[in-house]
């Protein structure tokens, strides 16, 4: 990606939306989409949804269908991005972003900076919430918030180590010793 559309994470970690967002366009509900965060956490996501995406989410069922489908695709793209750059939430925008109202350009390039005029200001809130329906300025968001891994990983990490401390028990004295000492 061009060096222009880096941006700082709150951690000091840049991130290059560019290939995050070509990865995030090749699910058939997006039509176009932002990959944010300066000064967050954590990246997150901005979808445009196509307008067939836009009409199944009229109802519960087409909604609950394309938020299941979307959460899906967030949680393989975050398989295969750094820490620093998975994405904490995707928001999915129904409303069509145009040349019109300044979203894109005549060339169809999404303009980052007026993105950030229009939404910058719920990012944090966004960030902190779980999946909910959000009215922005005349705009409809779903939010899709990705599945905390860590929590299960924070779980297995203290069975190890509550195996590893049997394990300890179970030897003679000394070697307990010469164990505990290396940890």
């Amino acid at each position: 990606g061009r060096v222009k559309d880096l941006f700082k994470t709150s951690k000091g970690k840049y991130v290059a939306p560019a290939p995050i967002e070509d990865r995030l366009v090749m699910n058939p509900a997006v039509e176009a989409c932002v990959v944010t965060g300066a000064n967050l956490g954590q990246p997150l996501g901005i979808v445009m949804l196509s307008p067939d995406a836009a009409t199944r989410a009229q109802d519960d069922a087409g909604r609950r269908a394309l938020e299941t489908s979307l959460e899906a695709h967030l949680d393989a793209i975050n398989a295969t991005l750094d820490p620093h750059e998975r994405l904490d939430c995707l928001v999915a925008v129904t409303t069509p972003w145009t040349v019109e109202s300044g979203f894109v350009t005549p060339t169809m390039k999404v303009r980052r900076n007026r993105i950030e005029e229009v939404y910058g200001a719920k990012y944090e809130r966004w960030a902190g919430q779980r999946r909910k329906e959000h009215p922005v300025g005349g705009h409809r968001v779903i939010r899709i918030r990705r599945r905390q891994d860590g929590q299960v990983e924070k779980a297995e990490r203290r069975d190890r180590n509550r195996r590893g401390h049997e394990a300890i028990a179970e030897r003679p004295e000394h070697e307990r010793r010469r164990l505990r000492r290396r940890r």
